[in-house]
């Protein structure tokens, strides 16, 4: 046994020793530990990506029967079909073809004959080659299907045309290829494979994100697999590279079977494994040549003072910043206590004015004036303002005492700033018993049209919670109307140098306020412009209400009304949306008859519609005095 007459000697040989025993034994628990992780992460990666690659085909199954739906009940469509006239019915499908970005539209008779194929125009009064997709489309009312075409994979969906009953068959065909599987990848993070197997054995990719001896080698593969790795995750050499591969079955008859495959390869989920391998093996060499100087200071009478200095370190951690180092001695480990002693200060004056200043603005506001230097000034940029206000509350104020109105503005405020904070918003500020909002400042958001149209809706959910506890106790019901606009306008502080006050400014804001007001004129709930429905059109489902100028702007704006979200609109709000933008389009049209018509069967079928009486009013007003020449359909709204 080696024995040391120096004290500082045996600590550092004890200190590296122990040191160097640990670092291999990490670095060879780590390596067992990221090979197990990276196996696990494979795993759990193609679960996960099977998982969203069923959801994004579902996805996109819906958004084309929604298409074909929307196309089901198209005015232009039905009125070209009525000509019965050959290149009127093809001049209108090649045109609704384009506009939802199909790869071919189909008019099927009832009989199963083809009336319009923007594919085959040859096909004309032949006999559709799919008569198994129309039959199961008039068992269900609608099919979705994966088919072969020419020798190529195409997604079809197939609705009844009706008029009102169902008078053709409407096919729309979207195409499989690399761009398909290219996004589902950026969605999944896996490779992806669509195979096509016919009956007599022979498999051929139709679709890949992978190319040359990648894609010859999953095409081998497939080959050899045997039928029950279906379903299954199986280890394949792929191009020289091991891969984890999942299959998932997308389509199976008599003629062939459509396959997908999704791919992780195992040399990649390693990469960063040995990217970190190589920083411990970096730092472990570091580690021990730092710790050889430490190791010659850790000898030297420093454990008290340094014990003292760790207590008042792990307390100032544990938010405890009451308590000082005392360091009875004159170098830089008393040095190093008083600074402590001074951060710990600091840092109890910075917490005192954090919590302060949290609770007058929101805490992503005050986070970013303590972050910097506050100054006057802003900048522009691209946000959703969303305002709302408590309808008839100044007159139902007038019946209840200071305190329960000081409650009930306290709740109604309490709840809607918790809504809109969950879609990371900040409220700006209350304005008696208005709230007003802002998405993407002081705070950049991606996606802030959608987060504050999202915030509208859960704000309604609130209110109804909010108002079954005011039920409770024995006060009056509270209903608000909610205003959401996006567009460019200047945030930054404003005020004066010794008041700030984070906001934003500009006509974009504006007219977020004058779209909550108009939810009086409308009857509605929430209204939103032109520029928030481009950001989420797809989302949310709408009807477009008006075309308006608001007070003090020359330039007319459209206005839409936020109904649902669009997976969980229900039926009627669908027909709502559909029957008002065809009543819409009759009135634009000067078709006053027909969009008198359906503007009654509207307000009848909902049990009143205040929008669609609007409409009368005017239609009755222009049957008393006809719109002149250049009529732009544009109405002053009401201040």
């Amino acid at each position: 046994m080696l024995r040391f007459k120096s004290f500082q000697t045996r600590i550092l040989v004890f200190f590296l020793g122990l040191l160097l025993a640990f670092a291999l034994a990490t670095f060879l628990l780590v390596d067992i530990a990221n090979y197990n992780s990276a196996k696990r992460q494979i795993e759990e990666g193609l679960l996960v990506g099977s998982r969203v690659f069923s959801k994004v085909m579902t996805a996109r199954a819906q958004q084309l029967v929604d298409a074909a739906v929307l196309l089901s009940g198209d005015y232009a469509l039905k009125q070209a079909m009525a000509t019965n006239d050959f290149e009127t019915i093809l001049s209108v499908v090649a045109n609704h073809k384009e506009r939802v970005q199909a790869d071919f539209f189909t008019i099927v008779s009832l009989d199963g004959r083809v009336i319009a194929d923007t594919l085959h125009e040859e096909n004309r009064n032949t006999p559709f080659s799919l008569p198994s997709v129309i039959a199961e489309a008039e068992e269900k009312g609608e099919s979705f299907s994966i088919v072969s075409i020419d020798e190529k994979p195409y997604q079809m969906v197939v609705v009844p045309l009706l008029a009102p009953t169902p008078i053709a068959w409407i096919c729309l065909g979207f195409i499989i290829d690399d761009r398909l599987v290219a996004d589902i990848e950026n969605l999944t993070l896996l490779n992806i494979t669509f195979a096509l197997q016919t009956s007599a054995g022979q498999t051929r990719i139709i679709a890949s994100t992978g190319a040359g001896e990648m894609r010859r080698s999953v095409e081998d593969f497939l080959r050899s697999a045997p039928p029950e790795f279906m379903g299954k995750s199986v280890s394949a050499n792929i191009g020289g590279d091991e891969y984890t591969i999942t299959s998932i079955s997308l389509e199976e008859n008599s003629s062939y079977k459509v396959i997908a495959l999704l791919q992780r390869s195992f040399t990649k989920a390693m990469e960063p494994y040995n990217r970190l391998r190589m920083v411990l093996y970096i730092l472990g060499g570091a580690g021990l040549a730092l710790s050889s100087i430490a190791g010659v200071f850790i000898a030297r009478t420093v454990t008290k003072p340094v014990k003292i200095l760790g207590d008042s370190v792990r307390r100032i951690d544990s938010g405890d910043y009451s308590h000082y180092a005392v360091v009875n001695q004159d170098d830089e480990l008393a040095q190093l206590a008083t600074a402590i002693n001074n951060m710990a200060r600091g840092l109890m004056e910075k917490d005192r004015v954090r919590n302060l200043l949290g609770k007058v603005v929101s805490h992503s506001i005050a986070e970013k004036l303590l972050s910097k230097e506050m100054e006057l000034g802003g900048e522009e940029r691209e946000v959703t303002v969303l305002f709302s206000d408590i309808r008839g509350f100044t007159a139902r104020s007038e019946d209840m005492s200071p305190k329960n109105l000081l409650n009930v503005l306290n709740s109604h405020f309490t709840s809607m700033n918790q809504v809109i904070e969950n879609h990371n918003g900040v409220v700006d500020k209350y304005m008696g018993d208005a709230v007003m909002a802002i998405f993407g400042a002081p705070l950049d958001m991606a996606d802030h049209p959608k987060q504050a149209v999202s915030a509208a809706l859960d704000m309604m959910r609130a209110m109804k919670e909010l108002n079954e506890n005011l039920a409770r106790r024995a006060l009056p019901p509270l209903n608000i109307g909610i205003g959401v606009n996006t567009d460019v306008v200047v945030a930054g502080n404003i005020g004066s140098t010794n008041r700030l006050n984070y906001t934003v400014i500009g006509d974009g804001v504006n007219l977020a306020s004058r779209l909550e007001g108009a939810n009086k004129y409308y009857g509605t709930t929430i209204l939103i412009s032109e520029n928030t429905l481009r950001n989420v059109e797809k989302i949310f489902l709408c009807r477009e209400l008006d075309k308006v100028r608001v007070a003090g702007k020359t330039e007319a704006i459209r206005v839409f009304e936020v109904l649902a979200d669009r997976e969980g609109a229900t039926q009627d709000q669908l027909a709502l949306s559909n029957e008002f933008g065809e009543a819409l389009r009759c009135f634009r049209g000067q078709d006053f008859t027909a969009a008198m018509s359906l503007f009654k069967r509207i307000d009848g079928d909902t049990g009143g519609d205040k929008p669609s009486r609007i409409y009368m009013m005017r239609i009755e007003s222009i049957f008393n005095a006809p719109a002149t020449a250049g009529w732009d359909y544009v109405y002053d709204l009401p201040k």
